[in-house]
C-alpha cells in the first residue's frame, strides 16, 4: 500500500500530525485499510508463504535463533539423528531445532518427544536432576 504526498492540514485523529487520504495520518489510514481488506491481505499472505517452502523453514527456524545452513549443518554432523536418544525422528516431521530460551542461542536438534520432554522441564536442570533421582529410586525398589 502506497501513501502519497501530505496534504494541507492536520489528521483528525492525531491534530499534530498531517493528513494524507480521508483526513487520516499514515498510520491510522493503514489501520483502516487493513480493517477493510483483512481477509484478502491474509489469504495473499497464505498464498505467499504456501509457495516457498524455504522461506516458511527460514522463518520456522529463525523464531528458533536458526539459520538453515546451521539446521542443515547439524542434521548431517548428528546423522540425522537426536541429539539426546540417539534415534531417528519417528514423525513424519524433521528434528526439532533445539534452543536456550535465556541465552538465545540454538543447542542441538532433538526429537518430538525428547524435545517436549526438555520443554515439560522448562529447561530446568536441577528439576531434570531431581527427576532422574526420582526415576532411580523407583528402579531400585521392587514390588
Amino acid at each position: 500500500m502506497k501513501v502519497g504526498r501530505p496534504k494541507t492540514g492536520t489528521c483528525k485523529c492525531h491534530p499534530s500530525r498531517p493528513y494524507y487520504s480521508n483526513s487520516l495520518c499514515v498510520e491510522c489510514y493503514r489501520v483502516k485499510y487493513y480493517e477493510k481488506h483483512r481477509e484478502k491481505l491474509k489469504k495473499d499472505s497464505r498464498t505467499r508463504y504456501k509457495s516457498n517452502p524455504q522461506v516458511q523453514k527460514a522463518n520456522r527456524l529463525e523464531k528458533n535463533f536458526w539459520t538453515i545452513e546451521r539446521f542443515d549443518r547439524y542434521k548431517k554432523t548428528q546423522k540425522n539423528l537426536c541429539a539426546l536418544c540417539k534415534l531417528p525422528e519417528k514423525t513424519k516431521e524433521n528434528l526439532s531445532s533445539d534452543h536456550d530460551h535465556k541465552r538465545k542461542i540454538p543447542r542441538a536438534l532433538l526429537c518430538k518427544s525428547c524435545n517436549t520432554g526438555l520443554g515439560a522441564f522448562k529447561d530446568d536442570s536441577v528439576l531434570l536432576k531431581r527427576a532422574i533421582r526420582y526415576l532411580e529410586k523407583w528402579k531400585r525398589i521392587k514390588q
